[in-house]
């Protein structure tokens, strides 16, 4: 039986989550979930997970600070059904269960909209930021700063509105920001693939390919095997900066023994933005817009699973 988490509420609403049967995914702030919703704070580092059986999903607390919420009631584990609405944190999911119907829906208690707002007040008094907040918090420029104000629409739909207007630059910077840091190196490495093709050479090749085994695995050892094939590119391609881009999605930045130097969260995202920017001009400059429109869809299709990244083995 699979299910689709919409988010309804918070900094990335607009985003949905599709888990098939037999899938299990953990959702939360950081990078050790699945799914990670960065800008949500009150969200807690791994909060809840999400299992989809034959026959029935379920929604399961991990240990979260602010607890995990179905309708108006706190839960550690309980049964998901089509229209509840689990909120972790600021973001609420709207919950849609293959094979279930509203109408025929029969429940012990029903949660409506309201109940979850008056939720969302007691438990979450710091609101979400605006957009506006989320696009200088990125580094967007002065342009797409005045094209945020007065919208209220989530980011992604501003990376549509931004695509539009032709500022690529800035599109790509969001979309780059708005994808966990495991999809955001996966699409770096997809559009760098497509752009560069037979042209890349065999540093960026493994560049490439070690940023994409990081991204299967998760695994320490093959996250600093990035860091060493960018290294040997000497970061003057696209590969190379797609490679660092891995290296600087988690863990330490400091050398093995001594202190850890943890990175600002924002630099995978403006690493692949470097490199999008070079792969788009590496071998037909000429093609640079269009290029820009194609790494938009890619994005697209790693946000739909079209094109998903790998799941950690």
């Amino acid at each position: 039986m699979g299910i689709t988490l919409s988010v309804v509420t918070g900094a990335s609403a607009g985003r949905k989550v599709r888990l098939s049967t037999g899938q299990t995914a953990r959702f939360g702030r950081t990078e050790w979930a699945d799914y990670s919703f960065p800008h949500d704070r009150s969200m807690s580092d791994v909060h809840f997970i999400v299992e989809c059986n034959h026959d029935h999903c379920l929604v399961r607390d991990l240990g979260s600070e602010s607890g995990t919420f179905v309708g108006d009631a706190q839960v550690t584990e309980v049964r998901l059904h089509t229209s509840d609405q689990i909120k972790a944190g600021a973001t609420v999911f709207s919950v849609v269960v293959d094979g279930e119907s509203i109408p025929n829906r029969i429940e012990s208690s029903t949660a409506t909209v309201e109940t979850v707002d008056s939720t969302l007040t007691s438990a979450a008094p710091v609101p979400p930021p605006t957009l506006v907040e989320i696009c200088e918090y990125v580094k967007l420029d002065a342009t797409a700063l005045e094209l945020a104000k007065g919208r209220t629409i989530a980011p992604l739909e501003f990376v549509s509105v931004l695509a539009h207007e032709r500022q690529f630059m800035s599109a790509l910077r969001l979309m780059a920001h708005q994808l966990q840091r495991r999809e955001a190196v996966w699409w770096g490495s997809l559009c760098t693939r497509e752009s560069v093709g037979s042209a890349l050479s065999p540093k960026d090749v493994a560049a490439l390919d070690a940023a994409e085994q990081w991204v299967k695995t998760g695994e320490e050892a093959d996250r600093r095997k990035a860091h060493d094939a960018a290294e040997l590119t000497k970061y003057e391609t696209a590969a190379g900066w797609v490679a660092e881009a891995a290296f600087w999605a988690d863990g330490s930045l400091s050398p093995i023994g001594f202190d850890d130097v943890i990175s600002d969260e924002r630099l995978t995202g403006q690493a692949i933005t470097g490199a999008l920017l070079m792969a788009a001009v590496q071998v037909s400059p000429l093609k640079a817009q269009a290029n820009y429109s194609r790494y938009l869809a890619i994005a697209q299709d790693v946000l739909n699973g079209k094109l998903a990244a790998p799941k950690k083995k």
